[in-house]
């Protein structure tokens, strides 16, 4: 409807990315419930979701890599004259956001604050190469493990201190368990951990979010 109200004529086709897959949820059944007939398709973080777009909106996440990821998805994939108008609350709003946008536009700038929140608004996608991909990795020869994660993913390809403290308890898994649910699983690292401590065991793991 704001669309609409902005000079967007039917039909209007939107693409979007959401992290948590009960936001998904939530947007088709609003979408349901208003009546809304817009084109709306639902895609992964990848070039398919930005192909050729000229108006991209966001919400900024807190996390910098989440930032750095999508940004980076825009500015390979939109259009030339590809307009981003990412908001946020103003508490939550750091220079870094800035410069990680900077890294991929070469016209970014903040609005004035309005009700304690501001967009920043970035023009001119840097078409150079992603030196550094996502879904980024890291070795961990002490667990014997590879983490890869993407942006939005807690702790990245990092092992946090508190799942390390969970992996020290391994070894008192009850011997005669024959299945390992790990909900909110994240990078997988717990469930990657349980398996090769117990081959013989079923291992299911479980995450809502699209990074993880």
């Amino acid at each position: 409807a704001a669309l609409r109200r902005a000079g967007a004529a039917d039909p209007l086709r939107i693409r979007v990315h959401q992290d948590a897959l009960a936001s998904e949820t939530a947007l088709d059944l609003n979408a349901e419930l208003t009546g809304e007939t817009a084109d709306l398709r639902h895609h992964g973080l990848d070039d398919a979701l930005a192909a050729g777009a000229r108006i991209v909106v966001a919400r900024l996440p807190r996390s910098l890599d989440a930032l750095d990821e999508w940004a980076g998805v825009v500015a390979r994939a939109a259009a030339d004259d590809v307009t981003v108008l990412a908001g946020g609350r103003v508490k939550h709003m750091t220079p870094a956001m800035t410069e990680v946008l900077a890294r991929r536009f070469g016209d970014v700038h903040a609005t004035l604050a309005r009700q304690k929140s501001r967009i920043l608004v970035a023009r001119r996608p840097l078409r150079a190469d992603d030196g550094d991909p996502y879904p980024r990795g890291a070795s961990h020869p002490d667990l014997g493990l590879e983490v890869r994660a993407h942006g939005a993913a807690f702790a990245g390809s990092k092992i946090d201190i508190g799942t390390r403290f969970l992996l020290s308890f391994l070894a008192d898994l009850p011997a005669d368990a024959r299945v390992a649910v790990d909900l909110g699983c994240g990078t997988g690292v717990i469930a990657s951990a349980v398996a090769l401590a117990r081959p013989g065991l079923r291992v299911i793991a479980t995450d809502q979010s699209w990074a993880a």
